[in-house]
């Protein structure tokens, strides 16, 4: 079984990651009628460009961590292979 980088597997990572970021900014838009960016992202910053930094902030580490995670399950489950390749 190749465990190589599968676009396909990254597509489907993306566009879930995509799919909930809509549904939250459209229940945000929905439940108290903010703009659309307030409701991409409710926080303190006073500008777009640091709210985009901000959101930046959040989904960068939580990306990371989600593909080191899947990185120690893929070794749990595959205890044949090694680390280095």
């Amino acid at each position: 079984m190749e465990h190589a980088f599968s676009f396909c597997r990254f597509a489907y990572a993306v566009s879930a990651m995509g799919l909930v970021l809509a549904i939250g900014t459209i229940g945000f838009r929905l439940a108290i009628n903010e703009t659309w960016m307030l409701s991409f992202h409710r926080t303190v910053p006073r500008n777009d460009s640091a709210r985009i930094v901000t959101i930046f902030l959040v989904l960068a580490p939580i990306s990371i961590f989600a593909y080191i995670g899947s990185l120690a399950l893929e070794q749990l489950f595959a205890p044949g292979e090694t680390l280095a390749r």
